[in-house]
This record gives structure tokens, C-alpha cells and sequence, in this order.
């Protein structure tokens, strides 16, 4: 059995490693865990030399989760002959830059981002994309097709045996994310403001609108000037809890909180693969 090390400051509760982690172990590999939490590089690093050589040097591919651009330098100076795959899910500059607007086109941190997604993304042997217009941003950045693999986010099990919805009340229609400004919430309450106006001419219905994030105040702020009835802000829902909450909606949106790309569920048809691939 071959060993893949997920290796850096990532979060084990993160959904998309949380699915890669059980799909390896699914396709016969066993899973190493080299985590330390995210701090400044002068002292993470360091930690994670050490928690490597406790706990990865077993490894046979070494495996640096989302988000984590800043730890595949470290990856690549301990991996030895193993292959190394990153997973980044989202590129840094298209992410801080474009969708966030954090920082300036033109400033330094601009001109940083885009750097630190490149080196990062050409250390790798293999880089995965949720998406092939994901891919093709990463090819912007200098990957070769070649070196990138398409990786579907996916659920977790409990998403896919939620029971059927209830039989009466009224039709429910749910969003579950982080309000990043790509999931589109804006949209989502757009088009609620418009259902509102038709009035009785539809059967009655609600968006729920769960999470917290960057744009959750400006929608809230929006549904409240558009006197939208319809459109609820419950917060922040513990992940566990999700699957109970999918399980009351007829129709679904559902995003991670650094997700750029959704996850959509209509209660008349959903599939998932029972045989997981591994990509490298």
C-alpha cells in the first residue's frame, strides 16, 4: 500500500480534504498527516520539518491540500524522489485581486499573489483543479495541461442519503456558503425580489440564504430595501448539521467558504461516483 502525506497548516475540517482524504483511503492508500497550524513561515516551517519527520517519512507521494500555496516550497525541499501534488483549488491572485478585491491590479501584493501561484503550481509534479475553467486559469499561470488532473469536489456521504423533502410547506429553495462574492448571492436575491413581484402567480416558497461571509451584511442590507418576505439570514451552520438542513430543501446551492466554483443539488436527481480515482 502506497502512503500519501497531506502535508502543511491545512484545516481537517475543510470539506474538499476531508473528501480527498477519505476517497484515498477508499482507493487503497494510506493517509499520513504531516499539520501544524497556520502561522507566520518563521515559525511554521520549522514545526512542520519537525512533525515530518514524526509522521511522513512513510510517505510515498506527498500531498499539500487547498489554499496551502505557501507551504509547497517546504514540500518540494523535503520530498526526496516522491512525487509531489498540490491541490490549490483556488489561485491566490485570481482570488484576492479579481473576486475579493482586496488588493489593487497593479500593486505589490497584485504582483505577489500572482508569483506565489505560479511557483507554488510549478514545484508540483501534479496540480488539481475542481474544474477545467479552473484548469484553464491555472494554465494562465503557467501550468502545462499536462501536469493538471480534474478532481470534482464532491460531497461526503451524509449529503447523498438526505431523505426526500417534506410534502407540504412551502417549496424551499437553500444556499449554504461563505457570501464570497462569485457564489452570487446578489443574483440569488435579484431573482428572489422578482419571484416576490409575481406574487400568488406562484406556489408559496422561501430562500434560505445560510452562512456568513464577505457579503453577508450587503445582502442582508439588500433583501431589507427590496422588503423581500421571502428571503431568510438564519447564520452560520455547523457543518454537521448541514445534510438535516439539505434534507428540508427542494432545491440546493451549496459553497465552501473560499469555494469559487458552486455545488448545486435538484432533489430530482443527484449522483455521485462509488469508486474513487486517484490522479497522480
Amino acid at each position: 500500500m502506497k502512503n500519501l502525506c497531506f502535508f502543511g497548516a491545512w484545516d481537517p475540517a475543510y470539506p474538499r480534504n476531508r473528501i480527498l482524504r477519505e476517497g484515498a483511503r477508499r482507493a487503497g492508500f494510506g493517509v499520513l498527516e504531516t499539520r501544524v497550524k497556520s502561522t507566520r513561515a518563521f515559525r511554521r516551517w520549522p514545526a512542520l520539518v519537525a512533525e515530518f519527520a514524526r509522521s511522513g517519512r512513510a510517505a510515498d507521494v506527498m500531498f499539500v491540500p487547498e489554499f496551502r500555496h505557501k507551504d509547497v516550497p517546504l514540500a518540494a525541499m523535503l520530498r526526496g524522489r516522491r512525487p509531489l501534488v498540490f491541490d490549490p483549488l483556488v489561485s491566490r491572485w485570481d482570488t484576492l485581486v479579481g473576486d475579493w478585491k482586496i488588493h489593487g491590479q497593479g500593486s505589490g501584493q497584485a504582483r505577489w499573489n500572482r508569483m506565489l501561484d505560479r511557483w507554488s503550481m510549478g514545484l508540483a509534479d501534479r496540480v488539481l483543479c475542481d474544474t477545467w475553467a479552473h484548469g484553464e486559469l491555472f494554465e494562465s499561470l503557467g501550468v502545462p495541461r499536462a501536469k493538471l488532473r480534474r478532481v470534482l469536489v464532491g460531497a461526503e456521504d451524509a449529503f447523498f442519503e438526505v431523505g426526500p423533502p417534506p410534502a407540504d410547506g412551502p417549496l424551499r429553495i437553500l444556499y449554504v456558503g461563505g457570501f464570497l462574492p462569485l457564489h452570487g448571492t446578489r443574483t440569488m436575491v435579484e431573482a428572489a425580489a422578482i419571484l416576490e413581484s409575481r406574487g400568488d402567480a406562484l406556489p408559496p416558497w422561501v430562500l434560505q440564504m445560510v452562512g456568513r461571509g464577505i457579503e453577508f451584511e450587503d445582502m442582508k442590507a439588500l433583501a431589507a430595501e427590496r422588503k423581500l418576505a421571502n428571503v431568510e439570514f438564519p447564520g452560520m451552520l455547523p457543518y454537521e448539521d448541514a445534510p438535516r438542513v439539505f434534507e428540508q430543501a427542494t432545491s440546493r446551492s451549496a459553497h465552501s467558504a473560499r469555494e469559487r466554483r458552486p455545488r448545486a443539488w435538484c432533489r430530482t436527481s443527484s449522483t455521485r461516483d462509488s469508486r474513487p480515482a486517484a490522479p497522480w
